[in-house]
């Protein structure tokens, strides 16, 4: 069953996906070189795997709306955070706007559970 995605739930989806490879891009020049890129995508791949266990809409452990909402938005402050410190600056903009797009979706119905029946 397909979910029901409308404009906040895109807006979230692609924060999700500017969270994902800001992970990557943050971590690189801790790292420096090519190294840095191969630890900053193992780091981001590992991010994806647990966000696909607790955070994404049809995930079977999904945690409670608050406490997904509060990682949610303070995942993309962190990474905007040292996005905007270290460059690209307008990624770390983004993510704090997000943020914000992030937590809302988060709090508001419990998106992509409309069609899934329980019991």
């Amino acid at each position: 069953m397909p979910l029901a995605v409308g404009l906040l739930g895109a807006l979230a989806f692609a924060t999700e996906l500017l969270l994902w490879a800001g992970v990557a891009v943050a971590i690189h020049p801790a790292v420096g070189g090519w190294p840095g890129w191969v630890v900053g995508v193992v780091v981001a791949v590992l991010v994806v795997v647990a966000w696909s266990v607790w955070m994404a809409p049809r995930a079977a452990h999904r945690i409670p709306p608050v406490p997904r909402a509060l990682v949610a938005g303070l995942g993309c402050v962190v990474v905007g955070v040292v996005l905007l410190a270290r460059g690209p600056h307008w990624w770390g903009i983004a993510l704090f706007v997000g943020a914000v797009v992030m937590v809302i979706a988060e709090l508001s119905q419990d998106r992509g559970r409309e069609g899934v029946r329980v019991g």
